[in-house]
Order: structure tokens, then C-alpha cells, then sequence
């Protein structure tokens, strides 16, 4: 009850219920609403920093990548819907790499997706060397780092294999997994 309360129902000649001492305490202050504008700016500025995030994992990982052709692909759920993105590329022995820009676009889009969601995703590479080695890689799209975690060829090994039946032969016994190797962190020019 407010100051003003209190001084009105005393001089009305009203009592005050048992037990309950007629003092004055000046309101707890209580903290700015939160409006919409905060929600969606503070939104908005970790959608933005996902992305650029997203974009020097991609740039890292393109320094690491090696020659060849290769596939990228990153999978994750956000929103209980499961969200995937791919983009493929190529690296000369001199490392030029080409690849089509708005694919690579999406592709770091889903990459900061895979950041801002609770729960980890995927990123696997796979290669074709230019002699013809067929190989595969993967990092997790980690939420809690927000960046690309290695993994090991047998953490990629059981992921292809993960819904196949137990004793079910390897369907691509050519393919090598390999281990990922740990990408540099921070803008990779």
C-alpha cells in the first residue's frame, strides 16, 4: 500500500486490519520494463554476431581445406526442424578456391543457426583429392563455443554409420575417414 493509501484511509477514519503496523515504506524500486524493442535488438545483435562467427569458421575452414573437390555440408535442428545447407568447392594447388557465392552464403547462414541453437550439429567435408582419394572430415557446429570442434576418424566413421544396422558391410569401402584438425579462430583473410 502506497504512502498516499495510507494517509487517506487514516484521516477517512478508517482502521487498519489487525496486526498490520501503520508506517510508511517508500516503494521497491523495480528494474525498466523490457519492451519489444529490447527483445528484438538484443535479438538481433546475436543473429549478427552468430553470422560473423559463421563466416570466419567458413574462411577458416576454407585455409585448412586442402586441394581438391569437396562438399560441404552442415545439418542441425533448430526449432525442433531439422535444417541443412550445402555448398560445393574447389581448391587448385595453388590454393584458389571457387565456389558459387550465394550457396556460400547459406551455407554460413545454417552455420550460425547451428550457433544460436542449444543443441550441437554437424559439418562434414567430403573430398575428392586431385589424385582421386576419396576422404571425409567433420566438426561439430558447436552452440556453446560457437565455433567448429574436430572431430576424429572415428567419431566420423561411427556418425556415417550411425543408423545402419550393426553388422551391415561398409557401403563405401574406398572411403577414408580422417580426422579434422583444428581450425585457426578468428577472421581468417
Amino acid at each position: 500500500m502506497s504512502f498516499e493509501n495510507h494517509v487517506r484511509l487514516t484521516l477517512d477514519n478508517h482502521t487498519w486490519p489487525a496486526g498490520v503496523e501503520m508506517r510508511w515504506a517508500p516503494p521497491t524500486p523495480q528494474a525498466a520494463p523490457v519492451t519489444s524493442s529490447h527483445v528484438v535488438d538484443q535479438m538481433v545483435s546475436d543473429i549478427a554476431e552468430a553470422l560473423d562467427r559463421a563466416e570466419n569458421a567458413f574462411f577458416a575452414l576454407l585455409s585448412v581445406i586442402g586441394a581438391g573437390e569437396h562438399t560441404l555440408t552442415v545439418t542441425g535442428r533448430l526449432a525442433d526442424r531439422p535444417h541443412a545447407a550445402r555448398v560445393w568447392l574447389s581448391v587448385d594447388g595453388a590454393g584458389f578456391v571457387s565456389y558459387e557465392a550465394s550457396a556460400a552464403l547459406g551455407f554460413c547462414v545454417e552455420i550460425g543457426a547451428g550457433f544460436l541453437d542449444d543443441r550441437p550439429g554437424a559439418l562434414i567435408a567430403r573430398t575428392v583429392s586431385p589424385d582421386g582419394e576419396e576422404s571425409v572430415r567433420a566438426w561439430l557446429v558447436d552452440p556453446g563455443s560457437q565455433w567448429l570442434i574436430p572431430r576424429t576418424a572415428d567419431q566420423v566413421r561411427d556418425g556415417y554409420r550411425f543408423s545402419m544396422p550393426e553388422d551391415t558391410p561398409d557401403p563405401e569401402p574406398h572411403l577414408i575417414y580422417r580426422a579434422a584438425v583444428d581450425l585457426p579462430f578468428g577472421r581468417v583473410s
